[in-house]
């Protein structure tokens, strides 16, 4: 492998993060707050030659607002519940320069932005159904709206900038996920259960998609559904 030009890659990320409780009788109110930023940059000799044929300098940057509000029941209580709410915000941009021979150019570009607004609600509860056997059901519902802005660039030789976009697009998905489960307490320190979880994903816009010669917005992946069986043992 040989390179045009040197190869780096740097990123810094930090995160703030609340959580407040406040008994109200005998139901617990939770407030979790949470803000972080990730901000990354690199230089990549792309085609791994001598000569600079295609050769990009990457920044990419994301900022998540999240904030939960929860109601639990007493743990002690036969039947132990939460209730919440959930909501996201979320911002993350990729900005590239692209340089080399390989659009038989000098330099162009890409810029994409993707907004994602998240909002859910949840609700889970235990209850004994036997002796030492308890019995956990839960569901979640999920409602993402992602929407998408981009556009690209091409710089001729005659130092002409051909611009592609900018491009739009936008989507909505909703599921319902759940969860159901059961344990048995064999011993005082010993417990064994089995348990079915449904998770979901929201379709995701391709932002670094937007390239000179765009002429649309890349269309968001389709959403993924996880189903998951588990059992075992758990001890102290």
């Amino acid at each position: 492998q040989a390179v045009s030009f040197e190869q780096r890659y740097t990123t810094d990320a930090w995160q703030s993060f609340a959580k407040l409780r406040r008994t109200i009788g005998n139901v617990e109110l939770v407030s979790i707050t949470a803000y972080s930023v990730v901000d990354a940059k690199q230089i990549l000799d792309i085609d791994a030659a001598p000569a600079n044929f295609f050769g990009a300098a990457v920044a990419q940057k994301e900022k998540t607002f999240t904030q939960e509000i929860q109601l639990l029941g007493a743990d002690e209580a036969p039947l132990r519940w939460i209730i919440g709410a959930y909501y996201m915000h979320d911002v993350a941009t990729y900005d590239a320069t692209l340089s080399g021979s390989a659009f038989g150019t000098s330099v162009g570009g890409g810029f994409g932005r993707q907004k994602t607004r998240s909002l859910a609600g949840f609700a889970q509860a235990t209850t004994p159904i036997l002796t030492d056997t308890n019995m956990t059901i839960g569901l979640r519902y999920t409602s993402d709206r992602r929407s998408v802005l981009g556009s690209a660039s091409l710089a001729l030789a005659s130092g002409a900038v051909v611009p592609f976009g900018p491009f739009r697009d936008s989507r909505s998905f909703a599921n319902v996920t759940g969860r159901f489960s059961i344990d048995h307490q064999i011993a005082p320190d010993m417990m064994i259960y089995a348990a079915y979880n449904r998770g979901f994903k929201s379709g995701v816009y391709p932002i670094s998609g937007f390239a000179p010669g765009a002429s649309a917005a890349p269309p968001a992946v389709e959403p993924e559904e996880l189903d998951a069986l588990s059992a075992g043992w758990k001890s102290e």
